[in-house]
This record gives structure tokens, sequence and C-alpha cells, in this order.
């Protein structure tokens, strides 16, 4: 039977394992350290630019080109037009697409052995006694949806602390809202590849077979996105939405993502729920 407080407990346990393993921990300050690097390298470029517009001479229109850069608050007008998303602060701007490139490859990382490890050490048969299949099965999901998304307002923390630092003309509150609102939209895509790999963990009894066939699914998924480009969560559209301002296709491609997310859990979880002990 599923109880509430079952769940928690669950939640709260996974929770405490996925801190004290050393691959998603060596994950985690591997995605940050990545994101400061390129945070401090933004830094320095806007030093450099400074640099050239003081001592280079160079004619009034140059000038003006190169303060705008310097201050990092807007893209150029013509991209903006085409996609709005850049009229967000650089460092932001980094902080999203950073975000966005390393997220389906930091989730098979730490979430490859999130059934598997109990599969492969018999402790599931020994869970599954004392605890419903539906709190040990979600518990897992919800708790590992948990940590990225805390890992990402902890990286966006990291960004408002560096620009504090670095870009103090940049941060404000608008600058903390957009940061919420940018790290709100990576959430679907966070989902979608969680249930892509809970759906491989959970019929893998190797946590490194389950990493192995992750990263095979993923590469099968951009080889589809070729062939038939609509059939793959990595298709251009779904992404592009999210970069939107236009809250309808920013609803298309939520919704999208959270079917496909429905189709890898719902397969999963069907047969998670029929395999024998």
């Amino acid at each position: 039977m599923f109880g509430i407080n079952q769940f928690l407990i669950l939640v709260e346990d996974e929770l405490k394992q996925l801190f004290l393993r050393k691959r998603a921990l060596f994950t985690i300050i591997l995605y940050a350290g990545t994101m400061f690097l390129v945070f401090w390298a933004v830094g320095k470029s806007k030093d450099l630019l400074a640099n050239m517009l003081y001592n280079l001479q160079i004619d009034e229109s140059h000038k003006i080109a190169l303060r705008q850069s310097v201050q990092m608050l807007k893209m150029p007008e013509d991209l903006i037009a085409k996609a709005p998303i850049l009229n967000y602060p650089l460092p932001l701007l980094v902080y999203f697409f950073i975000s966005l490139t390393s997220i389906p490859f930091i989730i098979p990382m730490i979430s490859c052995d999130m059934i598997s490890q109990d599969l492969s050490q018999g402790t599931q048969r020994f869970l599954l006694f004392r605890v419903s299949r539906f709190s040990y099965y979600w518990s897992k999901a919800f708790a590992h949806l948990i940590l990225y998304i805390l890992v990402q307002f902890l990286l966006l923390a990291l960004l408002a602390g560096f620009c504090l630092v670095y870009m103090k003309d940049v941060l404000s509150f608008s600058f903390i809202l957009d940061g919420l609102l940018l790290t709100l939209r990576l959430i679907p895509i966070i989902i979608v590849f969680l249930a892509f790999i809970q759906m491989i963990s959970s019929n893998v009894a190797s946590p490194i077979k389950s990493l192995i066939l992750s990263n095979l699914g993923l590469l099968l998924m951009m080889i589809l996105l070729m062939i038939q480009p609509e059939l793959s969560i990595f298709y251009q559209p779904l992404w592009s939405g999210l970069m939107s301002f236009d809250s309808t296709l920013i609803f298309k491609s939520t919704s999208l993502f959270l079917l496909w997310s429905s189709f890898f859990w719902g397969l999963s979880y069907a047969f998670f729920w029929y395999k024998k002990l």
C-alpha cells in the first residue's frame, strides 16, 4: 500500500545516498567547475574588451559597439529579432546554454544506477517486501528530480555571486528573476532525460551496463534526429520552444516534453509493476 510517510522516507534516504556517491559528487563538482571557468572566461573577456576600448585608436561608432559588449547587457538587435531569449543578459545566457547542453550528459552519469544498483546488490527484493512498488519506484524519480533542480539553483546562486564580484552593473532583482525563470524552463528537459534513464536503469542489473546503454540510447536518439526528427527528444522545435517568449510555444514544447516523459515512465513502470521478484 502507498503511504505518504513511506514515500517521503524513501525520498530522504535516496537523497542521502546520492550525496554520498562518489560518482554523483564528482559529476556535480565537475559541472559546477566547468560553469565557473566559463563565467571566469566571460569576466576576463570583459576586461580585455575594456582594455581594447581605452587603448586602441578607433572611431566613435566602434567605441559604442565595444561599450555594449563590455556592459554585457544586451545582444545585437538582429539576433534578438530572431531569438527573443537573447535579450537576456549574457551571463544568464551562458548559464542557460551550458545547462541545456550539459543536462543530457549529466543525468546518465548520476542516475544510471538509480535502480540497477539495487538490482545488482540484490536489495530490491528485500525492499519491495517492506514498501510498495509505487513508493519505491517514484521516490527514486522524485529524489533525483529534486537533486537536479537543486543543483541548477545552486549554479544560479554561483552565477549571482560571480556577477556581484565581477559585473555589479548586471546584477539586479530582474536579473535574479530572469535566472529563476530560465531555470524553470530547464525542468522539462531534466524530466524527460530522467524518465529515459530510469526506464533503462530499472531493466538492467548492472550500473555500468546501465550507463553504457543510457549513452547508447541518447546516441540512437541523435541518429533518429537525422532520420525522423519529430520522433527524437532532440527535435529542434521542442528545444527552441523553451527559448521563446511566446507563451503558446513554451506551453507546446513543455507539453511535448512531458508527453515524452510519460511515455518513458509509463513503459518503464509497466514493466517494473509486472516484473516478478
